[in-house]
């Protein structure tokens, strides 16, 4: 293993390794799986690999961890202040020396032919998008979400794009082509406390010439209970607003109209969903509610609009719309028990 400081490195003079993947791992307080996600990583068939993971300030022994595993030149260790997720990913993509670049969570792990796979079944796309497990560790229950065996011009993908929109969210189970990422200035939003992988994706997709889909599923996603206050509570309104107008910010990526509707109502009924409930705590019901509305009608947002799209078919997520649509206080309080309950019963 290598410790690494920490050089600045333009991208227009990089020189890229053919055929190795970059995997970036950033780290955290994993103490209890890094050992876990690094042992999957160093077990692929694909050997031609790069592992950087970039210690975001952790102050448990999650660092201490990786350093023991010394007998793998593949692994760079870099160090930083602890700024987020997303900081960290980006410093992981300024040294990656793959033709390839990859990210695995220090939570999560994959199978010994996951790289391979994606490797193999780029070809002369520009990304390759992958199926994924959900694994709710407590209860040990599986989710799984299914991908296809397809290759997709971009605007063709655009088109399917509802039809893969549990793909496209979430960091993992995706392979870059490095030089694509790197020329482009393609980079994790540091300013957003969540959304910042979704954020990524879509912004890749203004430079993708070609995508290939393929149905592995051999990425492992650790799910964390998520029923707690912090969760629940813990994004506040102006963070969700953050996230909603760098949503807006890639607009221009998206062909159709249809598309457009399902990123903007998604984001609105969320930000409606989750901050209703809290504006109900801080009796300020009355100002957010309208400051929704007016966002909704800004981005021409209609119930009939999201009552089309699949991911709006669900009891839950009617309930969020016509909080934000109605002056009913009864909502509020089924609201946050279905947000509980919806766990409860994943």
């Amino acid at each position: 293993m290598t410790v690494c400081e920490i050089p600045d490195v333009k991208d227009s003079i990089r020189q890229y390794k053919l055929q190795t993947v970059s995997v970036v791992v950033p780290l955290y307080n994993k103490k209890e799986y890094i050992l876990e996600c690094i042992e999957s990583i160093q077990k692929q068939t694909w050997n031609k690999l790069e592992i950087i993971v970039v210690n975001d300030g952790s102050t448990d022994s999650s660092e201490k961890i990786v350093m023991e595993v010394s007998d793998d030149p593949r692994i760079q260790m870099y160090s930083i202040k602890h700024s987020g997720p997303a900081k960290a990913r980006n410093v992981g993509i300024e040294h990656a020396s793959g033709e390839f670049i990859t990210f695995v969570d220090a939570d999560d792990f994959i199978k010994p032919t996951y790289i391979q796979r994606m490797v193999s079944a780029i070809d002369d796309a520009d990304v390759c998008v992958a199926g994924f497990k959900v694994w709710y560790q407590k209860k040990d229950l599986w989710k799984l979400y299914r991908s296809t065996s397809m290759e997709y011009l971009k605007d063709d993908f655009l088109r399917n794009y509802l039809k893969y929109s549990h793909l496209v969210s979430g960091v993992g189970w995706k392979l870059y082509r490095t030089e694509l990422v790197c020329k482009n200035g393609c980079r994790f939003p540091e300013d957003l406390r969540y959304g910042e992988d979704f954020f990524f994706f879509n912004q890749m997709l203004r430079f993708v010439k070609k995508l290939s889909m393929i149905e592995d599923m051999s990425y492992i996603y650790r799910h964390h209970d998520l029923n707690s206050e912090s969760c629940i509570y813990g994004i506040n309104i102006e963070a969700r607003e953050l996230y909603y107008n760098k949503i807006l910010e890639l607009y221009d990526v998206f062909v159709e109209k249809e598309v457009k509707t399902f990123l903007l109502s998604k984001e609105i009924v969320l930000l409606g969903w989750l901050g209703i409930c809290m504006c109900r705590m801080t009796n300020k019901f009355s100002e957010k509610r309208a400051k929704f509305r007016e966002l909704a009608k800004k981005c021409h947002v209609s119930k009939q609009g999201c009552m089309k799209i699949p991911w709006f078919k669900s009891k839950l997520t009617f309930i969020s719309i016509f909080c934000i649509y109605t002056n009913s206080f009864l909502p509020f309080y089924l609201v946050e028990k279905l947000w509980r309950l919806s766990y409860k019963g994943t």
